[in-house]
């Protein structure tokens, strides 16, 4: 059984062996993975195969009937013994049946009060269709089907890579994987983004007063932050779990900072913080072609606190510059405002007489196309110093990824 008290008693010890300053990601990672190991180590679980709600054991043993009278069919192919397995087979669908109708019969009302309990209840009978990790499937690629996870973990893992190369949109000055952009430094792509229209738009727009330069964060707001964070949602392959990680907390907290400070003073985010693994997601239409799938992203959950501090900095010092009627990804702000405001402005041009017309564009890709280079130029325009540039420019650089597909990973790329 998991001792709390013993785990934390045994990482701090662990921790207090290295100082603050002498600390990196990755051994505070091997430290943290080895003490919770040794208190609760890795164990698999067989999951029944067909682990639904309504099984007992009298449709376990009609199915395990059906089962041995179907390999006996099979081995000894006659009337009397395709007979026998038909009239099992459909005694287990209509026992199945009834199952089901008594489960759902049964079920108390507060399932249908509380959301948790209710999706518990009902969500297993909803199609899985979109699982795409959980299930075997097959793609066609280049007129040949395959359905081996490796090879399909590594045909996906170079689609997601390569999706906006095959774009083949043309850039204001060089294309992103020419090798051009890699060398240069924040000055230097500062200056020959220097006359593109948006830089051009944002200084004839705009009286930048400030400068914008990154804080250091405290023990205790990262504390919070790791306070903040929901242990339901996914964490990548061998990451630190959150409930673990919200446990200690205390321990960690001052650790963490110091090293989210040092990666901040030196500018360099860490490399081990940018390893993204990839979970196919299908989208829509056949599940047979890549292109009908979309990636989802699982990253380490210290990159995700480190970034959250990035993000509310950031986001405190823009905000004052950004349209009221952008309403994307905004706190306070959504779809439905953005349509009252719509809404509006017709009344109020049909009241005067006028036209309304709306524009609306779907752009492929559209974060996956942004430009970090101008990206960077942007930020600068609007007053962030180069030190905070240089460490937002390592932190979109040299990101990788691999994708998962079944119990098989890709390989890395960039």
């Amino acid at each position: 059984m998991f001792n709390e008290d013993q785990f934390k008693r045994h990482l701090s010890e662990s921790l207090e062996r290295f100082s603050k300053e002498d600390m990196s990601y990755e051994i505070f990672f091997r430290i943290f993975m080895d003490v919770l190991d040794n208190h609760a180590p890795m164990k698999s679980k067989i999951i029944r195969g067909n682990n639904a709600p309504y099984m007992n054991k009298c449709l376990s043993m009609a199915f395990m009937k059906r089962a041995n009278l179907k390999n006996k069919c099979n081995k000894n192919p006659s009337e009397r013994n395709a007979s026998i397995y038909k009239k099992q087979r459909n005694f287990c669908v209509n026992l199945l049946r009834r199952e089901k109708r008594n489960y759902f019969n049964n079920l108390h009302l507060n399932i249908f009060r509380d959301n948790k309990t209710f999706w518990k209840n009902i969500k297993p009978f909803f199609s899985d269709n979109n699982k795409a990790n959980n299930k075997k499937f097959t793609l066609a690629i280049n007129d040949e089907i395959i359905s081996e996870e490796k090879v399909i973990a590594e045909s996906l893992n170079d689609f997601f890579t390569n999706s906006v190369d095959n774009l083949k949109i043309e850039n204001f000055l060089h294309t992103p994987n020419d090798g051009v952009e890699a060398s240069l430094t924040v000055r230097e792509i500062i200056d020959l983004y220097d006359s593109h229209p948006s830089i051009l738009k944002i200084k004839e727009c705009f009286i930048v007063n400030g400068v914008f330069k990154f804080n250091d964060v405290t023990s205790h707001e990262l504390k919070l932050k790791i306070s903040n964070l929901d242990s339901k949602k996914a964490i990548a392959p061998y990451d630190i779990p959150t409930k673990v990680l919200k446990l200690s907390s205390e321990i960690v907290s001052g650790y963490l900072s110091e090293l989210y400070n040092k990666s901040e003073h030196n500018n360099e985010f860490p490399n081990n913080l940018k390893l993204a693994n990839i979970i196919p997601v299908h989208k829509k239409n056949t599940t047979s072609l890549l292109k009908n799938y979309r990636p989802v992203s699982l990253l380490p959950i210290i990159s995700k606190l480190f970034e959250n501090n990035m993000y509310t900095q950031i986001l405190n010092y823009i905000k004052i510059y950004l349209s009221p009627f952008l309403f994307g990804f905004r706190k306070g702000h959504s779809t439905e405002h953005c349509l009252l405001s719509m809404l509006e402005m017709w009344n109020k041009a049909l009241d005067d007489k006028k036209h309304a017309g709306a524009v609306l564009t779907d752009l492929s890709k559209a974060f996956d196309c942004l430009n970090h280079e101008l990206l960077i130029a942007k930020l600068s325009a609007y007053g962030f110093d180069e030190n905070s540039l240089t460490f937002i420019y390592s932190y979109l650089r040299n990101r990788k990824q691999r994708t998962k597909v079944g119990s098989s990973l890709s390989t890395w790329k960039i």
